[in-house]
């Protein structure tokens, strides 16, 4: 069977001729492409897994940025309420300092008012909760966990397909011609 081909093959030189050098040109055309395809879905695949980091990374950073919402809340509300019961206390003292030092100048009567307990009305803030808060925070990181282990799963996947691309892509490489190639077209 060889020597048939061998002696259709219309070459004086056999691997030198023009037929020969031409094949030799095409096999050096479909390693270019190969690789150009190669890297190609190399850039894509790291795209790809850029992307679900980046998405990662949003989710964690809007889930931090709640956390700490709601830490602050509870800080700044117990901060207003000290710093209103200690104006409250601090308004008393200095309207009872007034008082003394209005009675003990004073040449007539004092008011009747000034027999009264001290009252001011300082606008407390109503006392909320952040339970409702907190439940929200814990469906936002059970969200957030399903989204990180469904994205973990996404790039296996993507690993997975890149791996046996880049695996064919090997093979194509190191056992086809471009013969073999050209014939197994489907060109219909």
């Amino acid at each position: 069977m060889a020597l048939i081909s061998g002696l259709q093959w219309d070459e004086k030189i056999p691997f030198y001729g023009k037929r020969y050098r031409h094949l030799k040109a095409l096999e050096e055309d479909k390693r270019f492409f190969l690789e150009a395809h190669r890297e190609r879905a190399k850039q894509i695949y790291e795209n790809k897994l850029q992307r679900l980091d980046m998405l990662l990374k949003e989710a964690h950073g809007i889930l931090s940025v709640l956390r700490h919402d709601i830490e602050m809340k509870e800080v700044l509300y117990k901060n207003v309420t000290n710093c209103i019961g200690h104006y409250d206390d601090t308004c008393k003292a200095l309207i009872r300092v007034y008082r003394d030092h209005n009675l003990r100048h004073r040449t007539t009567p004092p008011p009747a008012y000034f027999d009264n307990p001290i009252s001011i009305d300082l606008q407390v803030p109503e006392e909320f909760s952040v339970v409702a808060d907190t439940v929200k925070l814990k469906q936002q990181e059970d969200a957030y966990e399903r989204m990180r282990k469904r994205l973990e799963n996404k790039k296996a996947e993507l690993e997975k397909i890149y791996r046996d691309y880049v695996r064919r892509w090997f093979y194509r490489m190191n056992n086809s011609t471009v013969v073999e190639d050209i014939e197994s077209l489907d060109i219909t």
